[in-house]
């Protein structure tokens, strides 16, 4: 990776850990945590407040997804462009997904707001949610979030920014994401996220290192 890369993947990984943890902190925040209409109806009249703050962290992590992605792949050498480009690709997708769930989240905060039937609002966000336009327009995207990151590890892994001892977190993090299911979908993301920070903070490790071992070099 040329100098300037390295230069503009530090702020990538910065970029990728920030939306990292707004996504954490969406997931410790929300008061639905779920596709249940009746939930997500109810979270929304008992608990519009936490509905919001969860709507502005999907935000923060569609914005900083992408340029985090981006900015460390264009600099990923041969063995790990394929994987790179996938991830940035995959990005778009993923943001795209957040920011329709954060807009998703500030139309339920509004539901329950000038004496409307319940019955008949919970039946509305029922009928949007199996509706196949917004299945096959929102389903995707909404799952996307995690994969260009992982992908964007496997390519760093590849190209050699990323220790050995890396994949493991690599592996652990969609292996936990899955099995911790029937726990929680606190505890199945949070867990997928922190071995994924802990992949993160490594990589800006070996994108620094790497930077100041070229600048040495020079001189």
């Amino acid at each position: 990776m040329r100098q300037g890369d390295r230069s503009l993947a530090r702020w990538g990984v910065l970029a990728l850990i920030g939306a990292m943890l707004a996504d954490l902190a969406e997931t410790f925040v929300d008061p639905a945590n779920t596709d249940n209409e009746t939930k997500l109806f109810n979270a929304a009249a008992n608990h519009a407040d936490r509905m919001t703050i969860s709507a502005a962290c999907l935000f923060l992590s569609a914005l900083f997804l992408v340029p985090g992605v981006w900015w460390v792949a264009r600099g990923i050498a041969e063995r790990g462009r394929g994987f790179g480009k996938l991830a940035s690709v995959l990005a778009l997708l993923g943001a795209f997904g957040h920011i329709a769930l954060m807009t998703t989240y500030l139309i339920l905060v509004q539901m329950p707001k000038g004496g409307a039937d319940s019955g008949v609002m919970i039946d509305l966000v029922h009928r949007i949610d199996h509706s196949a336009a917004y299945i096959a327009f929102t389903g995707p995207p909404a799952i996307a979030f995690p994969f260009p990151i992982l992908f964007l590890f496997i390519a760093a892994y590849r190209a050699d920014l990323l220790p050995r001892w890396t994949l493991a977190t690599i592996i652990l993090a969609p292996v936990s994401a899955i099995a911790l299911q029937g726990v929680g979908t606190v505890a199945a993301t949070g867990t997928a996220l922190g071995f994924f920070l802990i992949t993160a903070a490594s990589l800006y490790a070996g994108v620094t290192s790497g930077a100041s071992s070229s600048a040495s070099s020079r001189t």
